[in-house]
């Protein structure tokens, strides 16, 4: 799925809503609703994609529109309502009360022009809340990437979807915190940088720490990594070896995408990771953890941000195994890095590598537009000749 297909379904959607002023519940389903559940990666036609299902309520038992599920188990609950309609409070609550009921964490409502996502998280010593994620109208969706990628298959699959809602649940308090403080965050920043100066710098420090603030809300907003704007030119403008020390076995190890051995069509899954923190464990390590992972790809690519101006896919590796935690032999202690005793991160698992095959590329793919929050899949030709990383999912 690559932001084109999302345009092309917002450009098909709005020519629906625009040509029709009477949408009912069925046709929006069928125009609207069911192309989206395909540009998620839902194969509508197959045990994945169940409808009307079954939930118990109390004394008697309601149904879901569609439950979207991962080997036998609904993973998004998916509610639709007439494009003529709008969504209510009572219409969200109703699909809480169903995701609760079933313990579904993701669920999304929409009668094709809105569409609201939910999150159900565990209740500090009280019963799961529900966590309205995000609203986004049919023409920001283009914008608004993060519910794409959170109600993707390969999210759900892969395990990735918890970890985004919880980024994006983050993000959204964030977002809060700084419009309801935005004049007393300002007044501290003018207050550090204009402390020695002089009365006139002072005000120009605290029409400039408005103006920060604003911009940041702006960037939170649309989904973008803060300090990882790109230039007018993709291309990456700084040498990864100024910003990081490789161990001597890596440092001569570079390919060119091009040459990258395998099937147009092989697996790759691309993850983040940050110079300051993750290289160590992979060179340390000659492996990658700790992930939700449902799949075997062949590759491994390494998206890279830290130190000045690095934002790129630098590294790419060939996947040995992808092991269980127990099972994987690496030098660092797991119990060091997360926390054993949570359910959820034990289920994490752990990429081996191929010996010596991890490369630093010849020619990185830039950041523009779209970056892997977590785990994503591609193709290893979208590898080898993507410009930039808008053009890898």
């Amino acid at each position: 799925m690559t932001i084109d297909d999302v345009e092309n379904y917002v450009e098909q959607s709005t020519t629906v809503l625009s040509s029709t002023t009477n949408l009912d519940e069925q046709t929006t389903r069928t125009k609207l609703i069911d192309p989206f559940i395909r540009l998620l990666g839902w194969d509508l036609f197959s045990g994945d994609v169940e409808l009307e299902y079954s939930v118990s309520m109390m004394s008697s038992n309601k149904q879901v529109d569609y439950a979207l599920e991962i080997d036998g188990e609904p993973e998004v609950f998916l509610e639709a309502k007439a494009g003529k309609s709008s969504i209510t409070d009572h219409h969200i609550g109703q699909l809480g009360d169903y995701m609760q009921s079933e313990w579904v964490e993701l669920g999304l409502i929409t009668n094709g022009r809105q569409f609201i996502a939910l999150n159900l998280e565990p209740g500090e010593g009280g019963p799961p809340e529900i966590v309205e994620l995000g609203n986004v109208g049919i023409e920001e969706l283009p914008d608004n990437q993060w519910l794409v990628d959170l109600l993707s298959r390969d999210a759900v699959e892969a395990g990735d979807a918890h970890d985004l809602a919880s980024n994006i649940a983050k993000r959204e308090e964030a977002l809060q915190h700084l419009r309801n403080n935005r004049e007393a965050i300002s007044r501290e920043l003018a207050d550090v940088v204009g402390r020695d100066l002089s009365e006139v710098i002072y005000q120009e420090s605290t029409e400039l720490a408005e103006d920060f603030i604003d911009d940041l809300i702006r960037k939170i907003e649309n989904g973008k990594p803060v300090s990882e704007e790109p230039s007018s030119d993709p291309q990456p403008t700084k040498e990864i070896s100024d910003n990081l020390v490789r161990p001597p076995e890596t440092a001569n190890q570079k390919i060119s995408r091009n040459q990258l051995p395998g099937k147009p069509d092989d697996l790759v899954a691309v993850v983040p990771g940050k110079i300051e923190r993750g290289l160590d464990f992979l060179f340390r390590n000659q492996a990658w953890g700790f992930v939700q992972i449902g799949k075997n790809p062949e590759y491994i690519a390494f998206y890279i941000t830290g130190g000045d101006g690095v934002s790129a896919v630098w590294y790419v590796a060939r996947v040995a195994n992808v092991v269980e935690i127990d099972e994987a032999n690496l030098e660092d202690d797991p119990s060091d890095i997360i926390d054993l005793s949570d359910p959820k991160e034990r289920k994490k698992k752990v990429i081996e590598l191929e010996p010596e095959s991890l490369y630093e590329l010849e020619d990185p793919i830039p950041y523009s537009k779209k970056y892997p929050m977590s785990l994503r899949y591609t193709r290893l030709e979208k590898l080898r000749t993507a410009e930039t990383t808008e053009d890898l999912f």
